[in-house]
Order: C-alpha cells, then structure tokens, then sequence
C-alpha cells in the first residue's frame, strides 16, 4: 500500500518511521508547508526530494497514494486525530477506515 504522511512534526515523523519499518506500506510522499521539517524528514528518513511536497494537492498530481495519517489539521478538515483520518484528503481515493 502506497502512503503520504500529511504534517511532517513530531508526529508525522512517528508515521514516517511506522511507515518505513511495514513491509507492506511503501512510504511515496511527505507534505509539509513548512521546508524546514520536509528538509529534516528528507535527512533523518533518507526521504528523496520527489517524495516531499509542500501540499497535499502536489502530492496527489505527483504520486499515487492509497492512504494517509493525517499529522496536522492545516491540511485536511475534521478533527486532528493524528491517525488515519476519515476525510477525502487523508484517504485520497475517497475511502475511509471506518
């Protein structure tokens, strides 16, 4: 299952990490407004610069996803869970968890 980790702070770096240790999640992007955490993320996760986008809408025109934590409310309406979020843009193809 291909993944994007939306908000890149401590808690999405949590995903990140979750992410890279399942084998059957392939971490394909990060989102995160703020360059300074996607340059951290890319650093301490060995992350690519394709893989890190600023917004979710360029990660969804770059990378084919079929899930996502949601980290950070900025990005995504509803309540910050920090977990898999059901809302449109956190399950991309329309899915949710529940």
């Amino acid at each position: 299952m291909r993944c994007v980790v939306v908000g890149l702070g401590g808690r999405g770096q949590h995903w990140v990490q979750v992410c890279k240790e399942m084998d059957i999640v392939t971490l394909v992007a990060g989102v995160d407004p703020v360059e300074q955490r996607r340059e951290e993320v890319k650093a301490k996760f060995g992350l690519r610069d394709e893989q890190l986008f600023p917004s979710l809408e360029e990660a969804l025109k770059a990378v084919e996803v079929d899930f996502g934590p949601r980290c950070h409310d900025a990005v995504g309406a509803g309540e910050n869970r920090g977990d898999f979020a059901e809302s449109r843009l956190a399950c991309p193809r329309g899915e949710s968890d529940g």
